[in-house]
């Protein structure tokens, strides 16, 4: 049994007709927090602030058109997945969130509201997963919403910045793409590609690390009560530099994994969702089961509850 998360936000939403001024905080408890913490900040192994900024609303023209400045703490603006994990289709989150994807960023954010078609995010921020920068370089993250029409959203990103401890030369750099499809009202797809590289980190000088991930949702609404999400996941980490000794995973020079999930979504109690869930992790390496009987694939059955208040 685990506790994952009590979470508590606080809001002061900005009118975006308006120039207006807000705020956000949140504060997680739980199993999740050690994961999710920044360097630099902790409320303890099982506490973390997992955001806390200020906004300031500039109109430019409508409700649909302005430009929000916010400064402190925030959520990455990479991938489909989420802290807050009631807002995931799933139970538990993809390996792409995991190992390929940063979770706050610590700096000024700007937001760019051009019209219902299109917005744009700027980030200049102390580093992945950062508040008390491990160097005395910025890194800057930059994403583009596309919405062509209301049943397709389209996100394209790119990052660059020097991530390793004292060390502002050596630099990690990649891009995002990720689409979300309806179809009819009660099917979403979405798809998720990503692909990074840092240098410095192997012992040729010359060469650099790489890695590359994939994910494919699907949600199908089966009826009021009841949502079902099936995810798929790859990841290449081609120089074991995202997962070797990271979070469960042995050392290793390489390693190839993914996994496939099924998640019922079950809205049968107000403001409650039940979640039961199979899925099988998969790996090039022997990373699963006891340690005198180690396997390359491990299915897992878990459950899950979560009440909105």
């Amino acid at each position: 049994f685990m506790a994952n998360g009590l979470e508590l936000g606080l809001t002061k939403p900005v009118d975006t007709g308006k120039l207006d001024a807000g705020a956000r905080a949140e504060l997680l408890f739980g199993q999740d927090a050690a994961v999710t913490q920044s360097q630099g900040l902790s409320l303890g192994p099982n506490g973390d602030l997992t955001e806390a900024y200020v906004i300031l609303n500039v109109p430019t023209g409508g409700t649909d058109h302005w430009v929000q400045f916010k400064l402190g703490k925030m959520w990455t603006i990479m991938g489909y997945e989420v802290i807050d994990d009631i807002l995931d289709p799933n139970l538990d989150v993809g390996n792409q969130f995991v190992y390929l994807e940063n979770f706050t960023n610590t700096g000024l954010g700007v937001d760019f509201k051009f019209g219902p078609k299109v917005d744009a995010q700027l980030r200049v921020i102390n580093g992945w997963d950062v508040v008390v920068d491990n160097n005395s370089a910025l890194s800057f993250m930059g994403r583009l919403g596309l919405t062509p029409s209301p049943a397709v959203t389209i996100g394209l990103l790119g990052y660059v910045g020097a991530e390793q401890p004292d060390n502002d030369d050596n630099l990690r750099y990649g891009f995002e793409g990720l689409g979300t499809f309806k179809v009819g009202t009660k099917t979403t797809l979405v798809a998720q590609f990503d692909w990074g590289s840092e240098q410095g980190l192997l012992p040729d000088p010359d060469a650099n690390a790489s890695w590359w991930g994939g994910g494919i949702w699907i949600v199908q609404t089966l009826s009021p009560a009841f949502d079902l999400a099936l995810r798929g996941d790859y990841v290449n980490d081609k120089n074991g530099v995202r997962t070797s000794g990271v979070l469960g995973y042995a050392a290793a020079d390489a390693r190839k994994f993914g996994s496939a999930t099924a998640t019922l979504n079950i809205h049968v109690f107000p403001k409650a969702t039940i979640r039961p869930e199979f899925r099988i992790d998969f790996s090039s390496l022997d990373d699963y089961g006891e340690l005198d009987d180690p396997k390359s694939t491990q299915p897992s059955i878990g459950i899950g509850a979560t009440y909105a208040f």
